[in-house]
């Protein structure tokens, strides 16, 4: 019976935590239609952004406050200088993103160093729960997870914003004949995706979780606009492919951006 509670918390952290960081690119490529190659980037700054607030000596719940904040900052300034220029324009938005990538990487080293930081869990220590022990900060992250999948789906499906958000998606002319400044929620969804991307950053930090960002973009690309349900099921589905070779290989899928090309879309033609 242990074993089974175990396995099945272990089973339902793992689902979670793919899903949340799955959040941002749900946003980006399911209503942009953008491939963010910078979203592991955006979500190490979020990390990091626990790394500031705990040199600072501040409560790591600032951090949880702050990287949403700074990444929305980044996002706007990202979509800004780059993405508006390469909206409907499938590969030079892959190969634009993954640049910045490389920059914000770099720049991290620069400032940071290249060692790993290590961060104090902020709810440290196990609890029982169903008769076995299991790490409390996991829990967190299950519930934060829920809650804030929960949020941005009333955000987008329950408020005139999210409506407007979907409706300068599925035809932009008629939106701007209504008058929906079109640019202004260019930015802003761009911007919500990068704070959801910090975000998950600042929740996962604490555990040193295995930055999975090219299984996310899988599951965003097999769900594609389908519910929460779907993506949840297909985060599932990836957890017990997870040891295969297939799941193996995508340790070194950045590497190339073509080759997410091809697995992403394959309906484009190679050379």
């Amino acid at each position: 019976m242990g074993f089974a509670v175990t396995l099945g918390l272990d089973t339902l952290n793992f689902m979670l935590a793919l899903l949340l960081v799955t959040l941002g690119l749900v946003v980006i490529y399911g209503l942009m239609n953008v491939i963010n190659m910078a979203h592991g980037e955006f979500f190490l700054l979020g990390a990091y952004c626990v790394v500031l607030m705990q040199n600072a000596r501040l409560s790591f719940w600032w951090a949880l406050l702050l990287a949403p904040v700074m990444l929305a900052l980044v996002g706007l300034a990202v979509e800004e200088l780059v993405i508006r220029h390469v909206y409907r324009r499938f590969i030079d938005s892959i190969l634009g993103t993954w640049g910045i990538s490389l920059a914000l990487k770099q720049v991290v080293i620069i400032v940071f160093g290249p060692t790993a930081q290590s961060i104090v869990s902020p709810i440290p220590g196990p609890v029982q729960i169903l008769g076995v022990t299991y790490p409390a900060y996991r829990l967190f992250i299950m519930g934060f997870t829920i809650l804030l999948a929960g949020t941005t789906f009333l955000f987008f499906y329950r408020t005139h914003v999210g409506l407007a958000i979907r409706g300068v998606i599925a035809n932009r002319a008629m939106a701007a004949s209504l008058g929906i400044n079109t640019r202004l929620l260019d930015r802003s969804t761009f911007a919500i995706g990068a704070a959801l991307a910090g975000v998950a950053g600042a929740v996962m930090a604490p555990i040193a979780f295995p930055c999975r960002i090219f299984p996310a973009m899988f599951i965003v690309a097999n769900a594609g606009l389908k519910s929460d349900r779907s993506r949840a099921v297909i985060a599932n589905r990836h957890r017990l492919l997870h040891h295969s070779a297939f799941a193996q290989d995508l340790d070194g899928f950045g590497q190339c951006p073509w080759h997410a090309v091809r697995h992403l879309r394959p309906d484009i033609p190679a050379g």
